[in-house]
């Protein structure tokens, strides 16, 4: 198997390959490299170049999508395009968020956490898998952060979304009742925990 310096050398060649290509349309498949590269950066612990590498690709991001949707007789017609490339934008909040969390730069990993889940619910709405993900980012970082009453806040806000999506009977609510009591046992709330999981154990009963 390659270790990670022969897949960064890799993917740094198809980058400049595809890079060479911009004039003829393809700066878009230029943002994927990127990506990659950072993505095998940040498995080796390399934050500081994983960082770099997220950044570039965001950019790169950034000016497609306003180069593409700037004229308005286009607007229409890219509508479907532009869906995705926010949708990719919001990817790249979220990496670049996470990375801050790891590096214990929490104010700037939350920044731009609220920015993926804001784009999310611009694109999806409320209730959406999408925007339940982001929920998720946002509560490790705060559970690093020993915030345990915005890590419930979190865990609630999901668990509504998932009731809304698929109703009170179903594992992924289960799932949802299991971290909310799990949380309470951490806090030594032990009557909301055994509620809790007594709501999880219902529901499994029924499933089962």
């Amino acid at each position: 198997m390659p270790d990670h310096k022969s897949k960064i050398a890799g993917l740094r060649n198809n980058m400049e390959v595809i890079y060479h290509h911009r004039s003829r349309g393809y700066l878009f498949d230029v943002i994927g490299p990127y990506k990659n590269i950072g993505l095998v950066y940040e498995n080796q612990g390399q934050y500081d170049y994983a960082l770099n590498m997220y950044k570039m690709a965001l950019d790169m991001e950034s000016k497609h999508a306003r180069a593409n949707y700037s004229d308005i007789a286009d607007l229409y017609n890219a509508i479907g395009t532009m869906h995705k490339d926010y949708a990719d934008i919001a990817d790249l909040y979220t990496s670049l968020g996470n990375i801050y969390c790891s590096l214990l730069q929490y104010d700037k990993a939350l920044s731009l956490l609220e920015k993926a889940l804001n784009m999310r619910i611009k694109l999806h709405g409320k209730n959406h898998l999408d925007v339940i993900d982001a929920y998720a980012n946002l509560r490790i970082l705060y559970f690093s952060q020993s915030n345990n009453e915005k890590v419930l806040m979190m865990l609630e806000r999901v668990l509504n979304i998932k009731l809304k999506l698929c109703g009170k009977n179903c594992y992924e609510v289960t799932n949802s009742y299991t971290d909310i009591g799990n949380l309470y046992v951490l806090l030594f709330i032990f009557d909301d925990a055994m509620a809790m999981h007594r709501k999880a154990l219902s529901i499994g009963l029924k499933l089962y």
